[in-house]
């Protein structure tokens, strides 16, 4: 029963993470623009918000681009209160090792190999404890896919834009 019980959790956390994502995904007919960040976008159980860039002058040329955040609550059956779960958006630009994105419990490092195609990405993360400082990706995941992280098990698994399972 037990194991039927974790079977059935595993997919409805999967299939929730899914439409979350769906419902945060930036219109595929718009281009990625680095200079820009974009609006809110209407979420299917929560509320879409921005980050701000800070306004510090520095010497690098170009402002670093924050990703969009899309925030909603998750249903935790443990302890039967709600976690908070967000979408980041990030642009992996070929040929470099390390992205830091500014997530909501802290930041996370990602760390891609060097050949991994550029392109716009997701990261679902279920906010139950800190995020890890480092996370590591494979080559799996494509431009328009989504990685799905659990701060409660540590695990990680990569899905395409329609939902299928790539690991």
């Amino acid at each position: 029963m037990t194991h039927i019980c974790k079977t059935a959790s595993r997919f409805v956390l999967g299939l929730f993470g899914a439409l979350s994502i769906i419902s945060c995904q930036v219109n595929p007919g718009n281009r990625f623009n680095e200079d820009s960040v974009r609006g809110p976008t209407p979420t299917l159980f929560g509320t879409a918000i921005t980050t701000s860039v800070p306004s510090d002058t520095t010497s690098t040329p170009l402002p670093k681009k924050i990703p969009d955040v899309c925030v909603f609550p998750v249903f935790n059956e443990e302890t039967g209160q709600n976690d908070e779960a967000a979408v980041y958006r990030f642009n992996w630009v070929s040929g470099e090792k390390n992205l830091e994105i500014e997530t909501r419990g802290g930041p996370v490092r990602i760390q891609g190999p060097v050949n991994l195609t550029s392109g716009t990405r997701r990261l679902l993360i279920v906010h139950r404890y800190p995020p890890p400082e480092i996370l590591s990706v494979s080559s799996k995941l494509k431009p328009e896919s989504n990685l799905l992280y659990d701060t409660n098990t540590d695990a990680a698994e990569i899905r395409t834009k329609d939902g299928d399972i790539l690991s």
